[in-house]
């Protein structure tokens, strides 16, 4: 999974702090964070979305 977000930190109104043990967990269970990316799509595939 991948949390992709267009602005340059996960949650812009939470204080440094918690965002930094909110990347952890994500880390903690394999999701890949991309800061300041825009989603242009969204496609389906065999076994899930893409």
């Amino acid at each position: 999974m991948t949390f992709v977000t267009g602005d340059p930190s996960i949650a812009p109104e939470m204080e440094h702090r918690l965002s930094i043990t909110y990347r952890k967990a994500l880390a903690e269970h394999g999701v890949r964070v991309l800061l300041e990316h825009e989603l242009v799509s969204v496609s389906a595939h065999e076994g899930g979305a893409r």
